[in-house]
């Protein structure tokens, strides 16, 4: 059995606002797994919180009472979620466990940091012990509530990190935030991301206008062979109006942009629904709500052929 068995980790996180912060310009990033800007601390102090546990007794702690309902530190996601409790007070937390051997006795320590150094060039040599921290920035101003704007097609900004609803709450510097669906099939190949950066929204690096940040798509064509025994009912009528280099006739869906549904008859007998909506990221053409459609489709003796 070791002796002296020993884990060190360590974990960066932020300062509480009142710990004042001096971070030079440029220095100040987003690093994860942070969502808004940090700058490099060295923590070489006493750490301000020590709790520690001895084989499966209940940890003990100095520095503050309010850990007195801590359960465990037999792992180093405990010493985490400790200093994810109070991860605006420090920036940064050590975790360490040691096996006695003679007395047959583990011990963990989680110990938190805060008041710590900014990282400079000066600090020569490097000193022993210390720990590599984040500090918060200097609040960075937020970005404006974005427009809503209504209608069957129109693409929201759905999920954002850190977890905001933009039209409703002002979001931080740092925040990106993804639609709930492309407009196209050659935009999945460049997914869109809308990022607020020092107060400004930004669209892929490109500054957008917050009642414009939401998109009103079309409905993409869908080519509808008007063979015969082909015949559709639509809410919106659509009429054959397509011809082919072969002289073959279509029905074109979604030629305007708008959105349509359209019950197939092959035959004179029920094939299916069509429909234009967003599903799975992106809008296009569905049989039946779950079978998408590229750009043609057409009856052969009653069975669907897809092209």
């Amino acid at each position: 059995m070791n002796s002296n068995l020993g884990i060190i980790l360590a974990v960066c996180i932020p300062v509480s606002i009142q710990i004042p912060s001096e971070c030079a310009p440029g220095s100040c990033t987003l690093e994860s797994p942070f969502f808004f800007p940090t700058c490099p601390s060295i923590c070489t102090n006493e750490p301000t919180i020590v709790c520690t546990q001895t084989n499966k007794e209940l940890p003990t702690c100095t520095g503050n009472s309010v850990y007195r309902t801590l359960s465990s530190l037999s792992a180093e996601q405990d010493c985490q979620d400790l200093w994810i409790r109070k991860q605006k007070d420090y920036e940064a937390y050590s975790y360490s466990t040691f096996y006695n051997p003679l007395r047959q006795l583990m011990t963990y320590n989680c110990m938190l940091y805060q008041n710590c150094e900014l990282e400079n060039e000066n600090l020569n040599p490097p000193m022993l012990g210390k720990l590599t921290g984040r500090r918060k920035c200097v609040p960075q101003p937020k970005c404006e509530l974005l427009s809503l704007k209504e209608g069957p097609l129109v693409s929201h900004w759905s999920t954002c990190l850190p977890i905001v609803d933009v039209y409703s709450e002002q979001a931080d510097h740092g925040t990106i935030c993804f639609r709930s669906f492309q407009c196209a099939e050659e935009e999945m190949l460049r997914k869109e991301m809308l990022t607020c950066e020092q107060g400004t929204w930004t669209i892929n690096n490109l500054p957008i206008n917050p009642d414009e940040a939401d998109k009103d798509c079309k409905c993409p064509n869908l080519k509808v062979s008007a063979q015969p025994g082909t015949n559709l009912a639509c809410t919106t009528p659509v009429n054959k109006t397509t011809f082919d280099e072969g002289g073959r006739e279509y029905y074109i869906l979604g030629e305007d942009g708008t959105q349509n549904t359209c019950i197939l008859f092959c035959d004179s007998n029920f094939y299916g629904s069509l429909s234009c909506s967003a599903k799975d990221g992106r809008l296009g053409w569905w049989l039946n709500d779950d079978n998408p459609v590229s750009d043609s489709i057409s009856c052969n003796n009653g069975f669907n052929v897809f092209k």
